[in-house]
């Protein structure tokens, strides 16, 4: 997407959406370090100050180091494009089934409006598994998609979005002949498949011996860092130590941030418009205006 110059620097200086707040006090310390340092060196330039500086300028640490870096921030958004890739998949065959179900002769209708209930459903199934992963199921959410009756059901399971696809499926059962019904239920499959996905990416943290061995790495670089400066640019390693903390800290925070793409923070995945927009997708078909009663679940 195209942006103009002022708009560019605009975005750059932004701190919305940023982990500067997040970064810099922990950058901050090594600065105070490196003052401290610079300061101690004035006084006592006989200590053995070139430690600092081995170390540093070491190519394995430099090169292990920058490594980590990069299969740490590769891994992170990873996760985070798989769980995007999940909920496209959720939302392309909720749209879908919106409109064959809408398109579809039901049979055995004795029931009260059962397609525009399982449409209902479908919707609700959006917002389910945005809680599901939340770990936040709201009544206000549902309340013009479910009577009490289900929300209650939905309230005490401990999968949602599997309660719902259960009385989905058991809608097909009885209202969709077989010929039609076997697409429908390769579509509720695939929606299966996108629910756990999701699922798998939230209950698969990165290792913790991993993300620690990196963080004391980085620590470990940050604190050497203006050991290793002072003794060639004195007063000046302070602002170098400064940005290259922030730098290599920010690394790390931001592939930390990322790597659960279903919180809400500002760069995690748009669950709320996601599901907005099936809300208001689902409204064009006129089955949203009051709560739909059950057909039997």
């Amino acid at each position: 997407m195209v942006t103009s110059q002022s708009e560019w620097f605009l975005k750059s200086l932004s701190l919305r959406g940023s982990i500067f707040g997040v970064v810099f006090p922990r950058a901050f310390l090594f600065g105070v370090l490196a003052i401290a340092v610079a300061v101690l060196h004035q006084y006592q330039p006989e200590l053995p100050w070139d430690f600092g500086e081995y170390l540093i300028n070491n190519v394995a640490l430099n090169l292990i180091l920058g490594l980590l870096l990069v299969f740490r921030t590769n891994t992170a958004y990873e996760r985070f494009w798989e769980g995007r890739k999940a909920w496209d998949e959720i939302i392309a065959n909720i749209r879908t089934l919106l409109r064959e179900i809408h398109d579809t002769e039901l049979e055995n209708t004795e029931a009260a409006e059962p397609k525009q209930t399982a449409m209902v459903w479908l919707v609700a199934l959006a917002i389910a598994t945005k809680g599901h992963l939340r770990e936040n199921l709201k009544e206000e959410q549902f309340e013009s998609l479910l009577t009490k009756v289900e929300w209650q059901k939905i309230n005490a399971s401990a999968n949602a979005p599997m309660l719902i696809l259960q009385w989905l499926n058991y809608f097909t059962h009885e209202h969709i002949n077989v010929v039609e019904r076997i697409p429908i239920q390769e579509k509720f499959t695939a929606l299966t498949n996108g629910v756990t996905s999701c699922e798998r990416i939230l209950n698969t943290p990165l290792p913790f011996a991993y993300a620690i061995f990196l963080r004391k790495l980085i620590l470990l670089y940050c604190f050497c860092l203006p050991f290793g400066l002072v003794q060639t640019l004195q007063w000046g390693s302070i602002p170098i130590t400064l940005p290259v903390s922030f730098v290599l800290l920010g690394v790390e925070a931001i592939a930390e941030e990322i790597e659960d793409p279903f919180g809400k923070d500002e760069n995690d995945l748009p669950l709320e418009e996601l599901c907005q927009m099936l809300t208001k997708e689902a409204q064009e078909f006129n089955i949203l205006q009051e709560p739909q009663e059950s057909v039997g679940i």
